[in-house]
């Protein structure tokens, strides 16, 4: 189970990088959702769905004409990952670049993306990923 949850991550990450959100879709869940909290997003918000996803990159690209986001760490456990992702964005007026370091658990379910959950560091996320196997 780890290796396949390792392989969908790849193409996942990989289609996304390739082709954008649309690219990315097949591999999300339809019931899929992510929050993002006030500490790691300017617009804390809850996104659902293949819908959800779209409005998520889309107020990215509201303001950057690249956002490519690559693993840095994957740490597959059964149906879960650990994932510390970098990501590299381009301001659309300005065109400064931006690197960040996300930290996010990812679950899978029906060998799809079901579930994003962010942390605001590899600590945090680290210790959270530990708790669900305890």
């Amino acid at each position: 189970m780890a290796n396949e949850t390792s392989e969908l991550i790849a193409r996942a990450f990989r289609d996304y990088n390739g082709g954008g959100v649309e690219a990315l879709l097949p591999h999300v869940h339809p019931e899929f959702e992510m929050t993002t909290t006030s500490e790691i997003a300017a617009e804390p918000d809850t996104y659902r769905g293949h819908d959800g996803l779209r409005r998520y990159f889309g107020s990215f690209f509201e303001v950057m004409d690249k956002v490519e986001i690559k693993p840095a760490q994957v740490t597959p456990r059964d149906e879960r990952a650990l994932i510390i992702f970098d990501i590299a964005a381009r301001g659309s007026t300005s065109g400064i670049e931006t690197h960040l370091t996300g930290n996010s658990i990812v679950t899978i379910a029906e060998g799809k993306l079901m579930r994003i959950d962010f942390f605001t560091s590899g600590e945090l996320a680290e210790e959270a990923f530990a708790d669900l196997s305890g």
